[in-house]
């Protein structure tokens, strides 16, 4: 299914953090202008597509905007794109990456490359690595982001084994980092509601995808076109260059007049795509880090978005070996000594020896009812006869008994 991972348009996996607070996005963006400000909650520690995130983009004349001034916008992660059905149930899931290999040969994104081009900004992402022995792996979550390049950042921090034995940065702290300016498309879907009304303009976007740095290659195939510096987003946004039909640029040259030979000097430039497409590539920085963190963020039906959902915690698979080790530690077979000790015995009080069953008869015939059964009177001589003979049957009945026991 498409929520898992939008694997098949070599998608990261969908969860990052929109965290960065409105001090934090207007000094990143360069500017305090901002449409839908108040959708923007700031605290969503553990967001997926659907989510609101802030959105720095050109100003769009069609929108009443003054031209060629930046803009942040509250947009949600997950493009719809302009085309789709007003009544239409949006799937944000659908397209929440895009493959910045071939934006300019996918309908859906090439007609936004030229015009919608805008920054996503977040704090960092989340990545999944299975980990643990066939049969029993564990997707393990990852919080990956730029760490501050600071004194303060670098004690912080410190080597980490990644899964192919080399060692490279995990950091302990994540307070600092610094913002995520992510290389993105956008577009304006006109909604509307059950009785066919126009609600609103849902503005949506998307985040381009590259093949993952040589760092994280062994976490995940694909990450965010990161833009190094305000230079390469004023790239990004197209505010350093003016659009022509056939890509090119043209600097002056010598002309003659009357048609004939015409004598100039041309410098070429690269078409806007190729321009576009150099600045789609792997970010690679020293800072890049990442750590592990609870896996209880791995459903989203756990609801959960807040801070845990970010710190470093102990990977899943060292925590099954230790319960695994206890659960073994309280499987001990017990010693022999300790085996027969846990036996019931009779036990006797010091200086006295155990009863045999001879002694046990001998203290009953001994006992004062029996002396009392000797004192009783005799009774008459028929009944006395009579009870021989009930005595010599029972005696028969014995003897028949122990014979029969024989046989």
């Amino acid at each position: 299914p498409r929520r898992a991972c939008a694997r098949e348009v070599g998608a990261m996996c969908g969860r990052a953090r929109a965290t960065l607070s409105a001090a934090r996005v207007v000094s990143t963006s360069g500017t305090c202008n901002w449409v839908h400000r108040e959708q923007y909650t700031g605290n969503n520690y553990n967001a997926s597509p659907g989510s609101m995130f802030p959105v720095l983009r050109l100003s769009d004349p069609s929108r009443d905007e003054p031209p060629d001034t930046r803009v942040v916008e509250s947009m949600t992660w997950g493009l719809v794109p302009s085309f789709t059905s007003a009544d239409s149930k949006p799937d944000y899931f659908r397209m929440f990456n895009a493959r910045g290999e071939t934006l300019s040969q996918k309908p859906a994104f090439k007609r936004l490359l030229r015009r919608k081009r805008c920054v996503a900004l977040l704090q960092g992402f989340y990545e999944w690595k299975k980990e643990g022995p066939p049969g029993s792996e564990v997707k393990q979550p990852y919080y990956v982001f730029i760490a501050n390049d600071t004194p303060d950042a670098r004690a912080n921090s410190h080597g980490n084994t990644t899964t192919d034995g080399t060692r490279d940065t995990e950091t302990n702290e994540t307070a600092d980092d610094q913002p995520l300016r992510c290389a993105a498309l956008y577009d304006v879907w006109a909604r509307t509601d059950a009785d066919g009304k126009t609600v609103s303009n849902h503005v949506t976007f998307t985040v381009v995808t590259v093949p993952s740095s040589e760092k994280i290659k062994w976490l995940h195939d694909r990450m965010p076109a990161v833009l190094r510096d305000d230079a390469e987003v004023s790239q990004w946004l197209g505010e350093d260059t003016e659009d022509t039909d056939d890509g090119r640029q043209m600097e002056g040259g010598l002309k003659e007049e009357d048609g004939g030979l015409i004598a100039h000097t041309e410098r070429t430039v690269l078409t806007e795509d190729k321009r576009l497409q150099n600045l789609l590539r792997p970010f690679d920085g020293a800072n890049l880090s990442w750590h592990p963190v609870t896996t209880a963020i791995n459903s989203l039906k756990s609801k959960l978005n807040g801070l845990e959902c970010s710190l470093i915690a102990t990977r899943a698979v060292e925590t099954n070996t230790g319960n695994i080790a206890g659960l073994f530690a309280k499987a001990k077979p017990k010693d022999a000594s300790e085996t027969f000790s846990s036996k019931k015995e009779t036990t006797h009080p010091p200086g006295t020896k155990k009863t045999t069953v001879f002694e046990t008869l001998f203290a009953l015939q001994s006992s004062p009812s029996s002396e009392k059964r000797k004192e009783q009177p005799h009774t008459s001589p028929g009944s006395s006869a009579k009870k021989r003979k009930t005595d010599r049957s029972a005696q028969t009945s014995v003897a028949e008994l122990f014979g029969k026991c024989s046989k």
